[in-house]
């Protein structure tokens, strides 16, 4: 078995952090014109229908915008549904062959627990509806309150993605930093 296989297996015994059923959401998104943010919290495998399409186009399983045309990069910020450690993600770019973003990055901070999520701002009002997206102040906003609500930490690096397939990453810490 290969090594992407043995991971994904393992995979497979941990808890998904990011499980909509154990209460993760996302809390901001840049774009969602294609597929909403909310689909990298559910628990299913993607599944494909080659029948369905809305006023943007093919419904897809996964979370889709329009790429950016101005300077920067779509991103979303999820909120975990239990507190936990990461000992692994999964990018899947399943029924994304050749729309799939040419590159992923993972952060990740702890915000304390009894913070709730009025450091952000007020949620945008369409926000987990296919075919809206954030404006340039709304994402400068956001992108503000992330950098002054704590410290992130980069998990995955920028890591070039291919279509239709998941890239399982497994992180391996040989040394732990805590702050109070």
């Amino acid at each position: 078995m290969g090594a992407t296989r043995r991971l994904a297996a393992a995979f497979g015994r941990l808890t998904n952090l990011a499980d909509a059923r154990l209460g993760a959401r996302v809390l901001f998104a840049s774009d969602e014109w294609f597929a909403v943010g909310s689909n990298l919290l559910q628990p299913t495998p993607p599944h494909w229908d080659p029948e369905t399409f809305c006023v943007q186009g093919k419904v897809m399983d996964g979370w889709e915008s329009r790429r950016r045309r101005a300077a920067g990069h779509d991103w979303a910020l999820v909120r975990l549904g239990l507190p936990g450690y990461v000992l692994g993600v999964e990018i899947d770019t399943a029924h994304f062959t050749g729309n799939q973003a040419p590159a992923a990055r993972l952060l990740a901070a702890t915000i304390a627990a009894d913070n709730d999520e009025s450091w952000l701002g007020a949620p945008r009002a369409d926000l987990g509806v296919r075919g809206s997206a954030a404006s340039p102040e709304q994402i400068a906003a956001a992108e503000a309150a992330c950098a002054n609500a704590a410290e992130w930490i980069e998990l995955v690096p920028a890591t070039a993605l291919r279509p239709g397939e998941p890239l399982p990453v497994g992180l391996e810490f040989r040394a732990l930093r805590t702050r109070r």
